[in-house]
């Protein structure tokens, strides 16, 4: 087993995998050891990973709230 393309990191007690998007789509960057990294979470549902990447362009900060049922029974709305 490859190490290095399983590295997990854990938040709030809670273990996620890295996924290494330049592996993946075979790109160079010069960002490759884990101390020089930029981490993202992603979530989807109850599922979440977290990127890797080697630099953030912008910032943006954004609250999440659920919406409301009677705008979640509007087709193709989330």
């Amino acid at each position: 087993m490859d190490t290095e393309r399983n590295k997990l990191i854990m938040i709030r007690g809670q273990c996620y995998p890295i996924v290494r998007l330049h592996r993946i789509f075979n790109m160079h960057t010069e960002v490759t050891h884990i101390h020089e990294e930029i981490i993202v979470m992603v979530e989807s549902d109850d599922h979440a990973i977290c990127i890797f990447a080697d630099e953030l362009l912008g910032e943006q900060q954004v609250v999440v709230k659920a919406l409301p049922n009677y705008i979640r029974k509007v087709k193709d709305i989330a």
